[in-house]
C-alpha cells in the first residue's frame, strides 16, 4: 500500500462500523516502518472510536492526533489532514480493497499456522477450528446434513403455509399474497411520489410489533434519513404531523416504547459488504432496500445484468437471514397507469423479475377524484399464502386509499 491510498483507508475508517470491521486488519508494522507519520493517525483510531459515534469528522481526528501527539509538527499535519478532507474516496471500491485486505490477512494467518504444524507447532485441530471460525467450514460429520430440506410432509407444510409469517396491515395483502418469511424476496415498484415511503411506513412498523425481540431494518439510500425515520414514526403511531408536534417528548417516548425494534440505516452509498455485516451481527427479522438499484459493491458488462446480479445476492440474503423486502421505480410506461405489470418496471428485461417470488405493483392515475387511490396488482405471486388467503386472489388487483397525512394505507371502506 502507498501513502495515498492509507490515506482513503484512513477516510473510510472514520466510520466506526467500517473501523470494527476492518481496523484489525491493517498491518501496524508495516504501517509504522513505511510511513510513521500515517501511522500516527492510525494509531488514534481507538481512542477516537470508543465513543462508538456513527461518523467521525476530520477535525476530530486532528484533536485526537494533536492530544496524543501534542509535539508533531503542527503544520506538517493540518497540510496531511487537509489532503484527507478533500479526499472523495469511493465507498464501493475502499470496501472492495478492505474485503479483500482482510482475506488476504485471514489467508496469511492460516497459512502461517499450517506451516507451524508441519514443523511440529500445533496441531490440526487447532488449524480446523481457525479454518472454521474464519470460513465457516463444516468440519464435523454431523453437520453435513444440515442444509438438506427435510422430507417430513407435516413439518414442510407447517413451514411454508401453515405457520404464520409477518403479517401485513392492510388485510387484501395477506388475502391476496400471505404472510412474509424467511427465504422470501419480493419487490414494490411504483413511479416516483406514488406513496412508496408510506406503504413502508405502514406495513412495516405492523411487522416490527410481530417480532418485537428482534430488528426491522429499513435500508434508506434514496430519501434524507432524517424525513424516512420521521415517516416510519408517523406510519408506526398513525398520527397527524400535528398530533407529533404537539407533544414531540410524548411522540418519542410512545414510538421507542412500541418499536424499538423498527431502525432506518441511511447511507447514499449503502454497499453490499456493509449489508452483510448489519445481516451477521444485527439477525434481523425483515430487511427492505430502498432503493435496492443504487446498492454498491457489483459490476457487469450490462447495467441489467448488474442490476439482476444485485436482486439474485437480496434473494441469498432472504435465503440465509429473513424475510427481504426491496423497493424500485416503475419506467415511464408506469406514468398515470392503474395496473402496473411487469413491463413496467424500470431499467430491467427479465433479471429482476425473475429472480422474486412476489412482485407488487402500486399504481395512481392523474384523474380528477382520484388523488388518494392506489391500485394495487400483484404481477408476480410464488408464495404459499395463510389459512385466510384465497387462490383467486394470488395475482390479484384491488384498491386502496392512501393516508397521506397518517403515513398509512387504508382498505377501500376500511376508515
Amino acid at each position: 500500500m502507498d501513502g495515498n491510498l492509507y490515506l482513503h483507508v484512513l477516510k473510510a475508517l472514520l466510520n466506526h462500523k467500517t473501523y470494527k470491521s476492518y481496523y484489525h486488519y491493517i498491518d501496524q508494522k508495516h504501517l509504522n516502518e513505511g510511513f510513521p507519520e500515517i501511522y500516527r493517525l492510525f494509531a488514534v483510531l481507538p481512542d477516537l472510536h470508543k465513543t462508538e459515534h456513527p461518523d467521525y469528522k476530520t477535525s476530530d481526528l486532528k484533536l485526537a492526533l494533536f492530544g496524543a501527539y501534542p509535539k508533531v509538527d503542527a503544520g506538517f499535519y493540518n497540510i496531511l489532514l487537509q489532503q484527507l478532507e478533500a479526499l472523495d474516496a469511493k465507498a464501493e471500491s475502499i470496501d472492495t480493497f478492505l474485503s479483500k485486505l482482510r482475506e488476504r490477512t485471514e489467508g496469511l494467518r492460516l497459512a502461517k499456522l499450517a506451516i507451524a504444524i508441519s514443523e511440529g507447532q500445533g496441531s490440526l485441530e487447532d488449524l480446523r477450528k481457525e479454518i472454521k471460525e474464519t470460513i465457516g467450514v463444516v468440519d464435523d460429520a454431523s453437520d453435513w446434513k444440515k442444509d438438506f430440506v427435510s422430507n417430513d410432509y407435516v413439518e414442510l407444510n407447517r413451514q411454508l403455509k401453515l405457520e404464520p409469517g409477518l403479517r401485513w396491515r392492510l388485510p387484501s395483502m395477506n388475502v391476496a399474497l400471505g404472510s412474509l418469511r424467511k427465504g422470501n424476496f419480493g419487490f414494490v415498484f411504483a413511479r416516483p411520489e406514488t406513496g412508496k415511503t408510506t406503504f413502508l411506513a405502514s406495513e412495516l412498523s405492523f411487522m416490527a410489533e410481530q417480532v418485537p425481540d428482534k430488528y426491522v431494518i429499513w435500508f434508506n439510500n434514496e430519501e434524507q434519513g432524517g424525513k424516512v425515520s420521521r415517516r416510519a414514526i408517523q406510519g408506526a403511531l398513525g398520527w397527524t404531523k400535528e398530533q407529533m408536534d404537539d407533544d414531540e417528548q410524548k411522540t418519542r417516548d410512545m414510538f421507542l416504547k412500541t418499536h424499538p425494534n423498527f431502525i432506518v440505516n441511511d447511507n447514499g452509498h449503502t454497499t453490499r459488504a456493509a449489508v452483510e455485516n448489519v445481516c451477521e451481527h444485527g439477525k434481523p427479522a425483515l430487511i427492505v432496500f430502498d432503493q435496492i438499484d443504487a446498492i454498491k459493491g457489483f459490476a457487469a458488462d450490462r447495467n441489467d445484468l448488474e442490476l439482476k446480479a444485485i436482486y439474485e445476492w437480496a434473494r441469498a440474503i432472504a435465503k440465509d437471514y429473513c424475510p427481504v423486502i426491496a423497493v424500485c421505480q416503475a419506467g415511464g410506461s408506469g406514468e398515470g397507469k392503474k395496473w402496473l405489470t411487469m413491463n413496467d418496471v424500470d431499467n430491467s428485461k427479465t433479471g429482476k423479475q425473475g429472480t422474486a417470488d412476489w412482485i407488487l405493483g402500486i399504481g395512481a392515475t392523474n384523474e380528477p377524484g382520484e388523488e388518494y387511490l392506489r391500485f394495487m396488482h400483484l404481477s408476480k405471486n410464488k408464495l404459499e399464502g395463510d389459512k385466510d388467503s384465497d387462490p383467486k386472489m394470488r395475482h390479484g388487483r384491488w384498491q386502496t386509499f392512501i393516508k397521506p397525512h397518517l403515513a398509512r394505507y387504508a382498505e377501500i371502506g376500511g376508515g
